[in-house]
């Protein structure tokens, strides 16, 4: 089965309407029917920063976006919600990209006091 190519201007539109699936740029340019490869170098031509940086980025708006609308939401759910695989994943990526735990997350996206201030 041929996937049709979409135009790269188009990236941004479709990680808006597929975000919870993409999870890697892989897929986003599979989205569009690229290759990793392609896409990102494409990408970085017509936007003028890497893929994954943004993806990166609307990954943490969107979790950002889910528990300010559900405070309560469980690790899980927030985690599924957002497209991560599970809880540990989302507390990887937090990890990895941010230098944050799922707690410091949650008191910088729900604007709580630090507890030790």
């Amino acid at each position: 089965m041929k996937i049709d190519k979409i135009p790269v201007e188009q990236a941004l539109g479709v990680l808006h309407t597929h975000i919870a699936s993409i999870g890697t740029v892989t897929e986003w340019g599979w989205h569009l029917g690229y290759s990793r490869s392609y896409f990102s170098s494409q990408f970085r031509e017509v936007f003028g920063r890497e893929a994954v940086r943004l993806l990166i980025q609307a990954k943490f708006e969107l979790a950002q976006q889910i528990l300010q609308k559900s405070p309560d939401i469980s690790s899980k759910d927030l985690a599924q919600s957002a497209g991560f695989s599970n809880s540990r994943a989302l507390r990887r990526f937090l990890r990895n990209n941010y230098h944050m735990n799922l707690t410091q997350f949650r008191e910088m996206s729900l604007g709580l006091p630090d507890p030790i201030e």
